[in-house]
């Protein structure tokens, strides 16, 4: 049934929202960590501890409010937990992680365009474990998406007074992050295809919470949280509440309403709200590295995804 055009507004403004949220998430984070209380791996654990929770907690009141809803009644089959733990381990743990430690020693603008490029990565993980064939347009996307990201990684420059002591280091693990979501989306599509988009977070997120609560929980206890200002306290709520919960709801909702085209297209809305942010911010300055860097990454991702439908499962920041 073709969606109403309401429907279709309502679903881009969520996602506007939800972009726009993972946008400002790098900055926000990136501030926090320069004042070297909340160290990256305590901030890692609060986000994926705190967001499990939430999804608990609105799973509970769906239960009582609603509990012939969908999302309270559907579980994960005894069978699927072994691929579950592995698929949080990557997306979640992995992921959430690696993009925290590289925002502690590369710039936010950086990373915010470096965590747009799973798709590279999922496309050559398909060609080289599943032998598909990639077109002309494809291979010449892949082709431009790599050179920016190697001119991004490489031509990283530390600059003390933005804190950006070891910029290829962090652009690194921002890579590797987006290496970990394209193992979740080739791997694990059959589970991906079981689940509803909310029941697998919901459960990713659990496991995630467990594996790294015993981890985080030492860098919880010894951080001087009386040291934390106004500020502070409110970029930690909004790392916890927004980027690792609200907007993973509205770019389900969004999901829902419009097509995956549309879907893709909304996440060149995150790198535009990080730059800008981080430069009023001071966080970060514009090279015409950068500039270029993620010109290339941008094209590609046009020639990749210009016939290609997104995965439903989000993976954002």
């Amino acid at each position: 049934m073709p969606l109403s055009r309401n429907t279709k507004a309502t679903g881009l403004l969520a996602l506007l929202a939800a972009n726009t949220i993972w946008g400002l998430y790098g900055p926000l984070c990136k501030d926090l960590l320069n004042a070297s209380i909340v160290q990256p791996f305590t901030a890692a654990g609060l986000k994926i501890v705190g967001a499990a929770l939430l999804f608990l907690l609105l799973t509970g009141v769906l239960c009582l409010v609603a509990p012939h809803h969908p999302q309270a009644r559907e579980r994960i089959a005894r069978a699927d937990w072994g691929k579950l733990v592995l698929a949080s381990l990557l997306i979640i743990a992995g992921n959430q992680t690696a993009i925290i430690l590289g925002l502690q020693w590369s710039s936010p603008i950086d990373g915010t365009i470096l965590c747009g490029v799973t798709p590279f990565f999922t496309l050559l993980l398909g060609a080289v474990c599943f032998h598909e064939r990639l077109s002309r347009q494809k291979l010449a996307g892949v082709a431009l998406g790599f050179s920016g990201m190697v001119l991004m990684v490489l031509g990283g420059q530390a600059d003390s007074a933005m804190h950006v002591s070891h910029p290829v280091l962090g652009n690194t693990l921002f890579l590797l992050s987006q290496v970990f979501g394209a193992v979740y989306l080739v791997f694990f599509s059959g589970l991906i295809q079981r689940y509803s988009a909310f029941t697998l977070m919901r459960g990713m997120f659990v496991v995630s919470a467990v594996a790294i609560l015993p981890l985080a929980l030492p860098g919880v206890l010894s951080t001087e949280w009386h040291r934390l200002t106004g500020v502070m306290w409110m970029e930690v709520g909004y790392i916890i509440v927004c980027s690792g919960f609200l907007a993973y709801l509205l770019l389900l909702a969004g999901q829902k309403r419009v097509e995956p085209t549309v879907v893709a297209s909304c996440n060149y809305l995150q790198p535009v709200v990080a730059t800008v942010f981080s430069l009023c911010l001071g966080l970060s300055t514009l090279t015409i590295g950068t500039v270029v860097a993620a010109v290339l990454i941008f094209l590609g991702l046009g020639l990749i995804l210009g016939r290609r439908k997104s995965r439903h499962t989000p993976a954002g920041s």
